[in-house]
C-alpha cells in the first residue's frame, strides 16, 4: 500500500514537470514493492524520457516479469 502511495506521488510530480523528484518517488516505490507493475512501467517511461535507455530497459524487463507473474496462465488444450 505504501508503494502505491509513492507511485501516485511520483505521477503527480511527473505531471508537474518535476521529473527528478518523480524518479525518486518511483524508485522508493520500487524498493517497497519490486513487483508493482504500474510503477515499473512508469519508471521505464521516465528513464526513457531522460535519455537513460539502459535503466529504462531494466525497468521495462522488471515490468514484463511482474505482469507475467500476475496474469492468469492460459490453459493448454
Amino acid at each position: 500500500k505504501v508503494a502505491r502511495v509513492q507511485y501516485e506521488y511520483g505521477k503527480l510530480l511527473q505531471r508537474a514537470g518535476r521529473v527528478h523528484p518523480a524518479r525518486e518517488a518511483f524508485e522508493r516505490a520500487r524498493q517497497l514493492d519490486p513487483g508493482y507493475a504500474p510503477n515499473l512501467y512508469s519508471l521505464s517511461r521516465l528513464y526513457a524520457s531522460l535519455g537513460q535507455p539502459a535503466l529504462a530497459a531494466q525497468a521495462a524487463d522488471e515490468f514484463l516479469a511482474a505482469r507475467q507473474r500476475h496474469e492468469p496462465k492460459a490453459e493448454s488444450k
